[in-house]
This record gives C-alpha cells, sequence and structure tokens, in this order.
C-alpha cells in the first residue's frame, strides 16, 4: 500500500531502493537502459530496440510467417470463410469446451495468457522496433477467477478488455472520461475510447521505400508512412528532453493515425513529463478503456536513463501531496504504479481516485482487477449447453441488412452475407464507425469477430421473421436490448 501519506512510494516495495527518490536500474523487466548518448538526430530512434524485445514472438502463437493482418487482407474470402467455420465450431461445441477445460485448464488458461501477452503484436505492428509489450500479469487471482466463472465464454475471449474492446467496438457500451474537457483545445475527442484500427490493407509501404530498403509493415486505410516518421521524431526529441515540441508532433502524428492508441499512450507520457496531469489522465482514461498499459521496459526504454523517469515520478508524488484531492493526477499516479508492476501501491491510490470520482468506470475495473481475492471454493461445473432457450435460428434466415435505434439518438446498421460475413456500422451524432469480420449463429446465438480481433456474443430473441432483439453476453443488466428490423 502507499501508507497515510498521499502519493509516497513505499520503499519495502519490489524494487525500490532503500533510499528514496531513487529507482535502480533493476527495476522488473529491465537489464540495461539505453545509452544516454543515443539521440544523434532526430531520426536516432527509428528502428531502436529495446533490451528483451528481441526476445518476444513477431506474432501470436499460430499465425506462422506472417501476421493476422497480412492473412485477412491477402485472401479476405477465405479468412471470412474460415472464421466462420471456426466460429461454428466453438459455438456448437461449447458444451465439449466446459468438459476439457475441467479436464486441462491450465492449458488453457496458460494458451490465453500467452495471447495476452503479446496484446499489442497483432494492433500495432508498426511499433515493433521500440514497442517491447504491455500489462500481463496475473492481476492476483482475477486471472483465474474469471477462468473460473466463465470458462465457455471464455473460450471467445468475453472476459476484460477485449471484452470491453468489442462493446465499446460495436457502440454498444456508454463510456464517460471523467478527465475530459470538452471545452478545452481539442488534439482528439476522448469523450469516447480509443477504438483501434479494424480493417488492415494488403498494399505494404514499399511504394514509399527507396530501392532497395526494408518493406515496411502494412498499415490502415488512409495512413501515410510519414506519421511514422512523425512519431519516429516525437520519441527521439522527447528522449532528449523535448517533451514540448515531443507533444506537437505527437498531435500531428495522432491527426493523420488517430485510431492508434500507442500514439495516444505516449501523447499521455508527454503531458506526465510537462506535469500537465489533467490532460494526461483524460487520454489514458480513453486508452486504457480498451487496452492494457505498456509494461516497464517499454515505458523506460523512452527516457535517456531511469533517473530522469524518477525525478518526474518524484514531482508528480509531490503534487499530489500539496493537492490530495486531485483525482485525475491521481489516475496517473495509478497507471504509473501499475506499469512499474506494483499492484499494491496502484490499487490504494485506485480507491482514492473512485471515492473521489465514482463514476469512473475504468478505474472500477482496473481497482477490480487488482483486488480481486479467490475465495478458495471450487467454481461448479458449467452447463453443458449454456446458450440460451429458445427458438432456433438459421444464418440464411438473418442474411441481409438490419437496422436499429439505440440511446441518445445513435443507430445501428447490421449486413449479414450468406457467405458468414458482417458489416456492423454505429453512428451517433456525425460520428460513425465500421466494424467488418466473420460471424456464426448455433441456436439463439450469434458471434461475430471483427478483423481486429476479439469476439462479441450476443443473444438474439426473434419478434417475427423480420425482426430480432439483441442483447451481448456480458452486458450489465442495465444496459439497452437493440431491437433490430430488417
Amino acid at each position: 500500500g502507499v501508507g497515510d501519506r498521499p502519493g509516497t512510494l513505499p520503499s519495502t516495495r519490489p524494487g525500490i531502493a532503500d533510499r528514496p527518490g531513487q529507482l535502480p536500474s533493476s527495476r522488473p523487466g529491465i537489464s540495461t537502459l539505453p545509452a544516454a548518448g543515443i539521440g544523434a538526430g532526430l531520426g536516432a530512434v527509428a528502428g531502436r530496440r529495446l533490451p528483451g524485445a528481441g526476445e518476444r514472438p513477431a506474432q501470436l502463437p499460430g499465425l506462422g510467417e506472417s501476421s493476422r493482418w497480412d492473412q485477412i487482407s491477402n485472401n479476405r474470402s477465405d479468412w471470412v470463410s474460415d472464421r466462420h467455420e471456426n466460429l461454428q465450431n466453438r459455438l456448437e461445441n461449447r458444451g465439449d469446451f466446459a468438459q476439457d477445460w475441467q479436464d486441462s485448464r491450465q492449458d488453457f488458461m496458460n494458451d490465453r495468457r500467452e495471447d495476452w501477452q503479446n496484446w499489442a503484436d497483432d494492433r500495432h505492428p508498426w511499433h515493433d522496433d521500440w514497442h517491447n509489450g504491455c500489462w500481463h500479469g496475473d492481476w492476483g487471482d482475477y486471472w483465474g477467477h474469471m477462468w473460473d466463472e466463465h470458462p465457455v465464454w471464455s473460450a471467445f475471449a468475453v472476459t476484460g478488455w477485449t471484452l470491453n474492446t468489442v462493446a465499446y467496438g460495436f457502440g454498444l457500451w456508454g463510456y464517460s472520461n471523467p478527465y475530459y474537457d470538452t471545452g478545452s483545445t481539442v488534439v482528439y475527442d476522448y469523450s469516447q475510447p480509443i477504438v483501434m484500427y479494424s480493417e488492415p490493407v494488403a498494399e505494404t509501404a514499399a511504394a514509399a521505400q527507396p530501392a532497395g530498403a526494408e518493406v515496411a509493415t502494412p498499415l490502415p486505410p488512409g495512413v501515410s508512412p510519414a506519421v511514422l516518421t512523425t512519431f519516429d521524431q516525437a520519441r527521439a526529441v522527447f528522449l532528449q528532453g523535448q517533451y514540448k515540441q515531443a507533444l506537437d508532433l505527437t498531435d500531428q502524428a495522432i491527426q493523420g493515425m488517430p485510431g492508434d492508441a500507442a500514439l495516444h499512450e505516449f501523447r499521455a507520457l508527454c503531458l506526465f513529463a510537462l506535469g500537465q496531469y489533467r490532460e494526461a489522465a483524460a487520454t489514458l482514461n480513453a486508452v486504457l478503456a480498451v487496452g492494457p498499459g505498456w509494461d516497464w521496459t517499454t515505458l523506460v526504454g523512452l527516457y535517456p536513463n531511469v533517473d530522469v523517469y524518477t525525478e518526474q515520478l518524484r514531482k508528480l508524488e509531490e503534487y499530489l501531496k500539496a493537492k490530495p484531492d486531485a483525482a485525475d493526477a491521481r489516475f496517473v499516479l495509478a497507471y504509473q504504479y501499475m506499469t512499474m508492476g506494483h499492484s499494491d501501491a496502484a490499487a490504494a491510490e485506485l480507491a482514492k481516485v473512485l471515492a473521489s470520482v465514482p463514476g469512473d468506470t475504468v478505474s472500477k475495473q482496473l481497482y477490480d482487477m487488482l483486488t480481486y481475492k479467490s475465495s478458495g471454493t471450487p467454481a461448479p461445473k458449467p452447463p453443458a449447453q449454456p446458450a440460451p432457450a429458445g427458438p432456433k435460428l438459421a444464418a440464411e434466415d438473418l442474411q441481409g441488412v438490419w437496422k436499429a435505434s439505440g440511446p441518445g439518438g445513435s443507430s445501428y446498421e447490421l449486413a449479414l452475407t450468406k457467405e458468414g460475413g458482417f458489416q456492423w456500422t454505429y453512428t451517433k451524432g456525425k460520428k460513425s464507425q465500421t466494424l467488418k469480420g466473420a460471424f456464426a449463429v448455433d441456436g439463439a446465438t450469434i458471434a461475430m469477430e471483427p478483423e481486429s480481433g476479439g469476439v462479441l456474443i450476443a443473444d438474439l430473441t426473434p419478434r417475427d421473421k423480420n425482426a430480432f432483439d439483441f442483447k451481448m453476453v456480458g452486458a450489465k443488466e442495465s444496459d439497452p436490448v437493440l431491437s433490430f428490423k430488417r
């Protein structure tokens, strides 16, 4: 815990030296830091790999030589067909999975943990030269809790951030950022979570490369390779301590790649370094709503040495001593502690955040993950077939274009094809977002897998052949039911 004095780092926490104010280079997940003289120019950071980054796999297990996005882009129709069949099998055999889970639970947990550890690899492969990884601790007993209590739907990753990602991506969950001031200078609309890109392209940036140069990783539609050059420059000047210039360059990069969570998280780091904690909190809240933060190696590798980071961290702690009611700054501090791997200290800060801002749903989720304690009672076996009872639906009966209205003037359009593909468009006001992927139906349950990953599962209640009600599995009781009509 943090103790009675707000913002104080306890000296007994692992990795903290006895002498206050010093963070040793042996912090979790790092052996040696980049040398202070790296910054030999604005492009110096480009291509640099952090300690430990070379050992991590370049893609998720089972994807072979190419990434998930390459596979989708190179043959979209085959991908939809394959994913449709895979989803159909998983839906139809979820009862068998429940039994297999009981017999081989540790293997399943290890497989899903491997997927968790490589969260960013499959979503932002163009950052592989500097991004080491994300939070991937066991969160105390929380990981086992999610698997014990939701083993069948956990086969579809209907837990934690993945559920948040698809729910926000589909526009199904309301979100309120308590730290975002709409009247401030708008660089990005942080009133909504950062929804990552979901439609990769087949073309690479090779056309923009000199002859003989290494082929770049494919980028999302409409994104120029120049965006990454700008971001390389931002990281380079940050390394040199020019934080305002780094922020300005990052803001430019975000205009060209607004759906990239890594750019936004780096923007929050610039704001943290500048002592602009309110804006940093607003940015981080939107990022953490749909994905874990960076690990320690990734964060500290952006600094010339650990002492520079330590000074900024102590500045934030001193700020909170003077302003203990500043929930925004405390949220930023909790994020820093989580990145360093200090769960108890982070939980203590989040508890204080929630006491001041009980409506901060992101802090509540993080706090629950950090503080969950298992009762030790074995979970009961799930039913063999957890699908809801009721009339069965056939995929061919659902083909066509469906529309529904949601709260606050929002609207939804769902197009389902005979090949097993879907397109989902969510519109609110002048903003619209579209997801594409594969779907499958079993009984009264539909599973939709966007191309960006994750699976959304929903219960369908037919009204007639041209109408059904839609309720996401894992939704809160208060969440509205969508009534679709064809």
